[in-house]
């Protein structure tokens, strides 16, 4: 069964991919040269790295979801090509490398109210198209001991940490449950992305991306922000149909690699 997302992920030529690329090793002799410089054991960077190699290195906007019955990859599509043609491209602060409840992730330096508009704007958008989360799903999301307002945003969008629980963030790993590792993982960190954190990049497309069948996501289409013809869209159209492309290539299809391979 596909479930589909919706991310940020980083030009491919840019510096902070190419950092992203020696994190999880992703290039040719990477792993093995830059795993002989890392202060852990290479079986934890394994474990550590294991859960976002899966889901790849992006920043979540819309988390995944299996979409309604009778919603197809090209209404979805549809949908955020037009969505993307009434947000123009920003620049995004310097990231910086954060120790986020249990993880590791890259964050922004200051809040971007572009960002915040198009995130919350992408959920609305795609609520009809999405499958709303069962009972079982929620109590998952509930196990983390949510404020009285992630309850109510749980009930509303189907995921506790929207709208203004929204945090932009790039994760660098999983969980981490033995605090004596912070140190050595953070100094690993600030060597490999301390200099491309700090390169300011523009946030100029999003990207749809599947999961099909519990296996790592691919990334199937890049949206660019900014192009014409956004009116075709409305978020609040009951009758789903599929409007004309006026925006973008309209090419659909176009399998990317895997965000980040294992």
């Amino acid at each position: 069964m596909k479930r589909f997302a919706v991310y940020f992920v980083p030009p491919p030529q840019s510096p902070l991919a190419a950092a992203a690329n020696r994190w999880f090793g992703d290039h040719p002799g990477a792993a093995a040269a830059d795993t002989q410089k890392r202060r852990l054991a290479p079986q934890r960077y394994r474990c550590i790295l294991a859960g976002p190699r899966h889901y790849g290195f992006h920043a979540t906007i819309q988390p995944p979801f299996h979409p309604a019955k009778g919603v197809s990859q090209e209404l979805i599509s549809s949908a955020l090509e037009h969505l993307c043609c009434r947000h123009q491209p920003f620049l995004l602060p310097p990231l910086v490398i954060t120790f986020m409840h249990t993880f590791f992730c890259l964050r922004p330096a200051a809040t971007t109210p572009e960002l915040s508009a198009l995130a919350a704007e992408t959920v609305q958008t795609l609520l009809v198209l999405r499958q709303p989360p069962d009972e079982a799903e929620k109590e998952k999301r509930r196990a983390a001991n949510l404020s009285s307002r992630q309850e109510k945003i749980l009930q509303k969008w189907g995921y506790p940490y929207l709208m203004e629980e929204y945090r932009f963030h790039l994760s660098l790993t999983g969980k981490i449950d033995d605090e004596g590792e912070i140190p050595a993982l953070l100094q690993d960190l600030k060597e490999i992305f301390a200099a491309a954190a700090q390169e300011q990049m523009h946030f100029a497309e999003l990207c749809l991306c599947v999961e099909e069948n519990g296996a790592p996501l691919r990334l199937l289409r890049r949206f660019p922000l900014g192009q014409a013809g956004a009116d075709l869209w409305s978020p609040r159209c009951k009758s789903r149909q599929h409007p004309v492309s006026k925006c973008g290539d309209g090419e659909e299809g176009k399998t990317e690699k895997r965000i980040i391979e294992s």
